[in-house]
């Protein structure tokens, strides 16, 4: 029998609330694909299906996105991270959960996706001033941005001695 080809990419997983339930089905994929734990109430991963006259894992018969393709947002109403939501819900076993810390730590409840940071480098090729305005923005809402950070810049050069910033700037709009 022909199978089809494992879908390629990541595929996000979207929950609706950052509780118990949530936190514990994170904690038990982040531990299964690092080896530290058996995805034991997974029928896709760990169930079987009858073929003829053979069995067969469903994870082997069905072409389904593989434990580490997956990525995990939520939101709730509390501002937790999954990993103080699951300690909060006392499900899983501190040992447990500090295993995956840092990537439990990643997932907030405030939104799609965790936090972003964005750091911006440069060298000016020409001195000028100016402002740079950046925006964040979802791919599907393209005209209300998420967030907007502006930036003022002088790229003007090296302090003159002498001459405060405010001279300095007059002397430039005067040339």
């Amino acid at each position: 029998m022909h199978m089809p080809p494992r879908p390629e990419g990541k595929l996000a997983v979207l929950l609706p609330g950052l509780g118990a339930v949530a936190t514990t089905f994170i904690a038990g994929v982040l531990l299964a694909r690092r080896g530290l734990g058996t995805p034991v109430g997974s029928l896709t991963q760990m169930g079987s299906l009858r073929v003829g006259n053979a069995t067969e894992r469903i994870s082997d018969f069905v072409p389904l996105r593989r434990l580490d393709r997956l990525e995990f947002a939520a939101w709730d109403l509390f501002p937790d991270n999954a990993f103080e939501a699951a300690t909060h819900a006392e499900v899983l076993s501190e040992k447990h959960l500090n295993l995956v810390r840092d990537e439990l730590e990643a997932i907030d409840g405030e939104g799609i996706g965790g936090p972003v940071i964005r750091r911006v480098t440069a060298e000016p090729t020409l001195s000028q001033r100016g402002s740079m305005l950046l925006d964040e923005r979802r791919p599907w809402d393209p005209h209300r941005p998420l967030f907007s950070f502006q930036v003022d810049f002088d790229l003007t050069g090296p302090e003159q001695e002498g001459l405060s910033r405010a001279e300095r700037r007059n002397l430039l709009e005067a040339a």
